[in-house]
C-alpha cells in the first residue's frame, strides 16, 4: 500500500496525516507538518502544553453559531469513558453497559448545550460566547509543525496518557514512520499545503499560499480547495498587518548551521514568521 493511500485512509478515519515532511540535508533535523482532521477541541489545551510546536486550530470565535452546531451534530466528540480512581488517569474499561450509560449522559449534556447555544443565538449573543458551550462536544481540524517529536510520542503514546489523545498520537507516530522526508539543503523551504497548483509559483507566492491555507484551518477550507492566489494574498496581507502570525510558522527554511541564527522553536529550520519578525 502506498504512503499516499495510507494517509488517505487515516484522513478518512479522522486521525492524522503527514502533509509535509522534510529533513535537513546537513544536520539531519527533520521537520514534519500534520493535519489532525477531527481533533477533540477540549483536548487542545493538552496539545498546546508542547511549546516547541507551531499549531493552528479551528476557532470557536470564527465559526457561526449555526455552523458550529451543525458541526457538533454531524461529528460529535464522544470520549472513551474511564472509571474513577485516584490520580489523573481513570481506569480504562470496555464494560459495554458502563460505556453506554456514560454516552447517554454525554448525549443529554450535548443536547442541552446545543439548546442553550441556540437560545443565546436568539438573544443576539455573539458566536464567541455561545460557541463556548459547545466546545466539549466538537472536533476541529488542527495543523501542527515541529522538529522535535520524541518527547511528545513518549508522553502521549504512553498508557498514562488520555485515551483519546493517545489514539491520535499513535496515529501520528505511525504516519511519521511511514513517511519519507524530503532532503533539503540550506536555503530550500519546507512548505506545507503544497500541491500541483503551486508548482509554477515563485517561492514568495508558495509561502504566501501555504500560509493562507494553514490560516484557513481557523474557519473553513483548510485543504485550500477553493483558494486562489488573489484570495490567499489578501488573507496573507491581512494576517500580517493585524499581527496574527501563527499561520506563518509552518513554512520554514533549512539554515546553514554555522550561522547560528535564531530558529525559535525549531532546530536548524527558521520559520517564515521568524524571518519576518527579524526583518521588522
Amino acid at each position: 500500500m502506498s504512503i499516499e493511500l495510507q494517509n488517505e485512509i487515516h484522513m478518512r478515519m479522522g486521525l492524522a496525516t503527514v502533509i509535509a515532511d522534510s529533513i535537513h540535508a546537513d544536520t539531519g533535523d527533520r521537520i514534519t507538518t500534520y493535519i489532525l482532521p477531527r481533533f477533540p477541541k477540549v483536548l487542545l489545551q493538552e496539545l498546546n502544553t508542547h511549546r516547541q510546536y507551531s499549531s493552528n486550530a479551528a476557532s470557536s470565535r470564527a465559526i457561526t453559531i449555526t455552523t458550529f452546531i451543525e458541526r457538533v451534530k454531524r461529528d460529535p466528540y464522544i470520549p472513551a469513558f474511564t472509571k474513577a480512581q485516584k490520580g489523573m488517569s481513570g481506569i480504562e474499561d470496555n464494560d459495554e453497559q458502563f460505556q453506554s450509560d456514560c454516552e447517554l449522559e454525554w448525549q443529554v449534556a450535548m443536547d442541552e448545550a446545543i439548546e442553550r447555544a441556540r437560545a443565546f443565538h436568539q438573544l443576539g449573543a455573539h458566536k464567541q460566547n455561545a460557541n463556548r458551550l459547545l466546545e466539549p462536544f466538537v472536533r476541529v481540524p488542527v495543523i501542527v509543525t515541529a522538529t522535535r517529536w520524541d518527547n511528545f510520542f513518549k508522553l502521549r503514546c504512553d498508557a498514562a496518557a488520555h485515551p483519546d489523545f493517545r489514539e491520535v498520537a499513535i496515529a501520528m507516530r505511525d504516519a511519521m514512520a511511514r513517511s519519507e522526508p524530503r532532503p533539503l539543503t540550506p536555503g530550500l523551504w519546507h512548505i506545507p499545503m503544497f500541491d500541483e497548483s503551486m508548482a509554477e509559483l515563485t517561492l514568495c507566492n508558495q509561502r504566501l499560499v501555504a500560509t493562507a491555507r494553514c490560516a484557513r484551518v481557523s474557519y473553513a477550507n483548510h485543504d485550500g480547495s477553493v483558494s486562489s492566489l488573489d484570495n490567499d494574498s489578501r488573507l496573507h496581507d491581512r494576517l500580517l498587518s493585524s499581527g496574527h502570525l501563527s499561520p506563518f510558522e509552518h513554512c520554514a527554511e533549512a539554515m546553514i548551521p554555522s550561522l547560528k541564527v535564531d530558529c525559535k522553536n525549531f532546530d536548524n529550520w527558521q520559520s517564515y514568521r521568524a524571518q519576518l519578525e527579524a526583518s521588522l
